[in-house]
């Protein structure tokens, strides 16, 4: 791909940065090798209690283009906006600490946003675990490009097809972060939080599927916990979402309806099995389980697997949740065996 204009202009690089000093390194590495060179690339570190500050230190004193800041814990999403307040390019780009990405990953998106003049642009990822991060457990698709208006694009992330609610493996034009488009503070599910906003500020996006970015699913990562006084953040976070698009995104009601319903699944299933713990988060799901069933059910747009889960929530919402725990059990049983 070539571009219609060619610019220097920087790209910030925001990695949010918390006791990971065993991959901090690898994760740092590969944005200084990127074939894009004008990086301005911002090292939060959030308090960490480990060497992942001294290691931030170590950078910046040998990469004019590292900056580094030290602050009290926050969490991501203090971490990531206080990224935001400092950066100096005209784009923005989110790592995590312990993923990577590959070499032309920043190029590749950059090349992108100015030869269709998007105001997004995004790249698919593969999943790995363990120390072997040559072995992928899942990638993105290989190659697969849609350029898109903001409702479209704005629709393939409610559901979830090309495109993941994360914030990272996507390159943003800065202006698009007005001061009202912040992380939210003490949540989890941040990103779930503000890429739908970014999106609805678009005119034009381009959702590249090509794996670009590494991510690492490590135990005990946010992502990978159990069931928590925190996991219901999620479906405040969808409530939320629906509120936005049916008042600014009418047509796209369904999609946020199925998102909500989507949302409450994958919550439900971190519950534990023994219903006198968390009753009343249970219940809260539930509710939304059952309400947005139906809508679910009939909708072709919907994930088959979603809608799956739709009809069998007819016949009990119970029974669906006690199903797909038994099915997921039995899967990872399974992948233990044959691993």
């Amino acid at each position: 791909m070539q571009n219609k204009k060619e610019s220097t202009e920087i790209v910030s690089v925001i990695i949010p940065v918390y006791n990971v000093d065993k991959y901090l390194k690898r994760c740092i590495d590969s944005v200084l090798k990127q074939t894009f060179i004008y990086l301005d690339i911002i090292l939060v570190d959030d308090g960490s209690t480990d060497r992942s500050g001294d290691i931030c230190d170590y950078y910046a004193k040998t990469d004019k283009r590292v900056r580094v800041l030290h602050k009290k814990n926050g969490g991501q999403s203090d971490a990531r906006n206080a990224g935001l307040e400092m950066t100096k390019g005209e784009y923005i780009y989110f790592v995590d600490s312990d993923d990577f990405i590959a070499v032309d990953a920043i190029e590749y998106l950059r090349e992108s946003l100015l030869y269709h003049d998007a105001d997004i642009t995004t790249h698919g990822y593969v999943v790995y675990y363990g120390e072997d991060a040559g072995v992928g457990a899942y990638k993105s698709a290989d190659n697969e490009q849609s350029v898109l208006s903001n409702n479209d694009a704005l629709e393939q992330l409610l559901y979830e097809k090309s495109v993941t609610t994360s914030a990272c493996m996507k390159l943003y034009k800065r202006r698009l972060f007005s001061p009202d488009i912040r992380f939210p503070l003490g949540k989890v599910c941040e990103d779930l939080a503000i890429v739908y906003r970014l999106f609805s500020k678009t005119d034009k996006v381009v959702l590249n599927t090509i794996p670009k970015y590494y991510y690492y699913k490590r135990r005990g990562s946010t992502t990978q916990s159990d069931f928590n006084d925190s996991s219901m953040d999620g479906l405040d976070i969808a409530k939320e979402q629906l509120e936005f698009v049916s008042n600014n995104h009418p047509t796209l009601t369904l999609a946020a309806q199925y998102r909500l319903f989507a949302e409450a699944i994958y919550i439900v299933m971190k519950t534990p099995l023994n219903s006198r713990l968390y009753k009343n988060e249970r219940k809260a799901l539930l509710q939304v389980i059952s309400k947005y069933r139906g809508s679910v059910l009939f909708n072709r747009k919907a994930r088959g697997s979603m809608r799956q889960r739709a009809l069998i929530a007819f016949l009990g919402t119970r029974t669906m949740v006690y199903s797909f725990k038994i099915k997921s059990l039995v899967w990872r049983l399974i992948k233990r065996i044959i691993s």
